[in-house]
C-alpha cells in the first residue's frame, strides 16, 4: 500500500470507528432488571411472588415483556420458568414454602441476572373479612341496622345493603322498608322486609351517599341514618371461586389482583380491562380456588388510590389482607452491569484512536524527515550555471511530492484528531 494512501486511510478508518461505536455498541442501552414482591405473613412464610421486568428509561421506566425467566432458589435449583406476559407482570405460585431471608436469583435468557439477593416477608396480621354493621343514628321503636357485604360501594356501580329489623333483641318478621337517599339511585323505594340480611339495591352516584331507611310494622316503627361507604376509583370485583369478574369505573387497560387465604398470599393475577358498551371498562379471570379475600389495584405494587380489599367468596363485610412490599430490586445490578459493558467497549475505542494517532504522527515525522533529506539531497547536486537549470528544475519535483506528502500528512492527523474530538463527546 503506498504510504500517501495510508496517510488519510487511518484517519478515515479512526473517524468511522467513532461512528459505527456511537451508533452500536458505545451507545448506552436502556438496562432490564427483575423487581420481586412479597406480602406479609404472621409466620414470615413465603408462598407467592409477584416478579415484575421492567426497563429503565428516560425519564420514565416501562414495564417489558421477556420470556424465558427462571427464579431460582437458595440451592441454585429451578422455582419457576416463564414469561412476564404483555404487561412485564408475572404471578410465582411456590410448590414449598420459602422462609424469609431465602436468597433468589432471578435470570433472563442466557443466563443474565435481573435480581439477586435475600427477599424478607415482613411479619404482618393475617387477613380477615369482618362483618360490621354501618354506624349511623338510630330512631323509634324497631331497631334498624344495615351493612354491606363488600364493606363499601364503588361509585356508579350497582351494590346492595343488607337491613335486619329487631325489637329489643327478638327478630322482626312482617315490616315494610322505605328508603330516602341523598346522593344514591333510586332516591326513593319501597320494599317488603324479608328478614334478616334484606337486600337494598341501589348505586352510589358520588360520596357523600346518604340513606335513610323506615321500617313500619304492626309493632312499632323505627329508623336509620346512615353514610354509605365509598371507594372513588376503586375497581369493582366479585368472584364465586371459578370466576372472578371486575369492572372499573374509570378507563384502565389492566387490573392486578392477589388472592389471600387465611395465612397470607397464596396467589395472583393480571386480567386485562376492556371498554365495554355500557361504559365501564370490565375484564376476567379464573382463580380456579376458595380465598379469604382478594386485593385488586390498577398497579403491580398495589399503592395507588385505586387499591381496594374485596371479600372472597362466601364472605361478606369488610376485608383486610398484608399489603405487597418490593423484596428485591435489581435494577442496581442491571445498571451496573450497563456501564461496565459500555466503559469496556469506550476504553477499547480510546486505545484504538490513541494508536491510529501514534501510527498518523509517525508517517507524518517520517514523511518530514523524508522531505528534508530529499531537499538536501537536491541542493548539494544543483549547481548555479544556467545549462544546469532544466536539470535542476527536474530534480526539484521530488521536492515537491515530499511536501505534498508531508501536507497530506497533516490533513490527516487533523481528520484524526476530529475523529478523536469527536470520540471524546460521544464517549466521554
Amino acid at each position: 500500500m503506498q504510504r500517501g494512501a495510508l496517510y488519510f486511510l487511518l484517519p478515515a478508518a479512526a473517524t468511522v470507528l467513532v461512528t459505527v461505536v456511537l451508533l452500536g455498541p458505545g451507545q448506552e442501552r436502556a438496562p432490564v432488571g427483575g423487581r420481586v414482591l412479597v406480602a406479609g405473613s404472621p409466620d414470615g412464610a413465603i408462598r407467592s411472588l409477584r416478579i415484575e421486568t421492567v426497563e429503565r428509561g428516560s425519564p420514565f421506566q416501562r414495564h417489558v415483556e421477556l420470556d424465558g425467566l427462571v427464579l431460582k432458589g437458595p440451592d441454585g435449583a429451578a422455582l419457576w420458568n416463564g414469561s412476564s406476559g404483555p404487561y412485564g407482570v408475572a404471578e410465582v405460585e411456590l410448590a414449598s414454602e420459602l422462609p424469609s431471608g431465602s436468597h433468589i436469583e432471578l435470570q433472563a435468557r442466557g443466563g443474565r441476572v435481573l435480581a439477586e439477593g435475600a427477599i424478607e416477608a415482613p411479619v404482618a396480621a393475617p387477613p380477615e373479612v369482618k362483618e360490621v354493621a354501618l354506624v349511623g343514628v338510630q330512631e323509634g321503636a324497631l331497631g334498624v341496622t344495615a351493612e354491606l357485604p363488600t364493606g363499601a360501594l364503588v361509585p356508579s356501580l350497582r351494590g346492595s345493603l343488607l337491613v335486619t329489623v329487631t325489637l329489643g333483641k327478638e327478630p322482626v318478621e312482617n315490616a315494610t322498608l322505605v328508603l330516602h337517599g341523598s346522593s344514591v339511585e333510586p332516591a326513593e323505594a319501597k320494599l317488603e322486609y324479608k328478614g334478616p340480611r334484606t337486600p337494598i339495591d341501589l348505586v352510589v352516584i358520588a360520596p357523600p351517599a346518604v340513606v335513610e331507611i323506615e321500617a313500619s310494622g304492626a309493632r312499632g316503627t323505627g329508623k336509620l341514618r346512615v353514610e354509605i361507604p365509598t371507594e372513588m376509583g376503586a375497581i369493582g370485583a366479585s368472584s364465586d371461586g371459578a370466576s372472578l369478574d371486575l369492572v372499573s369505573p374509570s378507563p384502565r387497560d389492566v387490573a392486578y389482583v392477589s388472592f389471600y387465604d387465611e395465612r397470607g398470599r397464596i396467589g395472583g393475577v393480571t386480567v386485562p380491562l376492556e371498554a365495554t358498551p355500557d361504559g365501564f371498562f370490565r375484564g376476567s379471570a379464573q382463580p380456579g380456588r376458595d380465598f379469604v379475600a382478594m386485593t385488586v389495584a390498577s398497579d403491580p405494587h398495589e399503592s395507588s388510590a385505586s387499591t381496594m380489599t374485596w371479600p372472597g367468596p362466601s364472605h361478606t363485610g369488610v376485608a383486610s389482607a398484608p399489603k405487597l412490599v418490593q423484596a428485591l430490586d435489581g435494577m442496581p445490578i442491571v445498571v451496573r452491569a450497563e456501564k461496565q459493558r459500555v466503559g469496556r467497549v469506550r476504553t477499547i475505542t480510546t486505545i484504538a484512536l490513541s494508536l491510529a494517532a501514534a501510527l498518523q504522527i509517525a508517517l507524518l515525522i517520517g514523511s518530514r524527515r523524508a522531505a528534508k533529506a530529499e531537499s538536501a539531497r537536491i541542493d548539494a547536486e544543483s549547481s548555479p550555471s544556467d545549462d544546469n537549470a532544466d536539470e535542476n528544475i527536474l530534480h526539484s519535483r521530488p521536492t515537491a511530492r515530499s511536501t505534498s506528502a508531508f501536507v497530506a500528512a497533516m490533513a490527516g492527523l487533523i481528520l484524526l484528531a476530529f475523529a478523536a474530538v469527536l470520540g471524546l463527546v460521544v464517549l466521554r
